[in-house]
């Protein structure tokens, strides 16, 4: 089992936080701040981001929830909601199809069923290319600031300069193997369709990472669906709309346990 960083607090019906690409669970800590009143949180750094080694391996993202699925055994859990940002949601996914009786529910959080069309598919390799000759910095620089709404960027600016630090410390072979990861992963489309439990969707009207015609098509899929539509929001709703989507997901959480 991969070491893997983690914030537990709380008690209660446990609820597993994975964070988005360049990220770490810190983007979670006003939601868990919230919900460990009523609820045991874990959030944690996915191998190769913040403070979790990378796997010593090529690997899918299967691989890596089958790593998350041994640190979750190792604290004892065997029933809970499991909840993605983006990559997150794609390796909440995953975990989903490998150990569906583990969980009470799930949710994506700014993510996404399909798998990546010819174009995300070439721009994943461009940017591979990309970090082996310049590295992360100047990939960072523009990548965090094009993840918010417009009208929020002045707003949000302290959030974003710290977004830039923390993916700053980012090692250039965790961008190039995530984004080999995600290029290289299925469609979950077939398998949310049978999904029987609930399914939370938390969905930004801007978000330039999964088209709002998409979001919608993939919440019709499973038998169970919970979603919230976010007007004036990007791909970083729990910044740019914390109140809504904290209060969205523990209500999803009380549906759930």
């Amino acid at each position: 089992m991969a070491s893997i960083f983690y914030n537990d607090t709380g008690e209660g019906f446990p609820v597993v936080f994975l964070h988005g690409f360049c990220e770490t669970s810190d983007i979670w800590s006003g939601i868990q701040s919230h919900l460990s009143d009523n609820f045991r949180v874990i959030t944690l750094d996915l191998p190769g981001f913040g403070g979790s080694p990378l796997l010593n391996y090529t690997f899918s993202l299967e691989d890596v929830a089958k790593e998350i699925k041994s640190f979750l055994d190792s604290l004892k859990l065997t029933n809970y909601v499991m909840i993605g940002h983006s990559l997150g949601g794609y390796i909440t996914l995953a975990f989903s199809r490998l150990y569906s009786d583990q969980l009470s529910g799930m949710g994506l959080f700014h993510s996404s069923v399909f798998q990546d069309d010819k174009d995300k598919k070439e721009n994943r390799t461009r940017l591979m290319e990309f970090i082996k000759v310049n590295g992360v910095r100047t990939f960072i620089k523009t990548f965090i600031p094009s993840l918010f709404y417009k009208e929020n960027l002045d707003t949000l600016d302290d959030v974003i300069r710290n977004l830039k630090i923390s993916a700053d410390k980012t090692r250039p072979e965790s961008v190039i193997e995530y984004a080999r990861a995600m290029r290289d992963r299925n469609s979950s489309e077939k398998f949310l369709r049978t999904f029987k439990k609930p399914v939370m969707f938390i969905v930004g009207e801007e978000d330039p990472s999964v088209p709002l015609s998409k979001s919608m098509e993939q919440s019709t899929m499973p038998e169970n669906t919970h979603i919230l539509r976010l007007t004036k929001t990007g791909h970083m709703g729990m910044f740019e709309k914390p109140d809504e989507t904290t209060g969205f997901i523990e209500g999803f959480l009380k549906f759930c346990r």
